[in-house]
């Protein structure tokens, strides 16, 4: 995750501020579950791309030996496989 849990605690407080600012929403959960909410959404957008690093390490993890022997790198072949998994999730990194 690139933000710090202190950098999230503090957008998840303003995102939760603003929200019952607005005149045009409704918020019928109390604020505490909200922040909660909103914590773990943010979490969870934000490590998206750990989790596919971490996916494609454990992918490439019984052919490191085969690379190393023919000679293909195992950051490009990282990054291929990283590509090509984010268009076809249609994920934002």
């Amino acid at each position: 995750m690139k933000l710090s849990e202190a950098k999230v605690d503090a957008l998840t407080a303003e995102i939760v501020r603003m929200l019952q600012q607005r005149d045009d929403l409704q918020i019928r959960l109390p604020p505490t579950r909200l922040r909660v909410l909103v914590r773990q959404t943010m979490i969870d957008e934000l490590t998206v791309e750990d989790r596919l690093d971490e996916e494609i390490r454990r992918m490439l993890l019984p052919y490191e030996h085969e690379m190393r022997r023919g000679g293909v790198s195992y950051n490009a072949m990282f990054n291929r496989i990283k590509a090509k998994l984010v268009r076809e999730r249609g994920l934002i990194l």
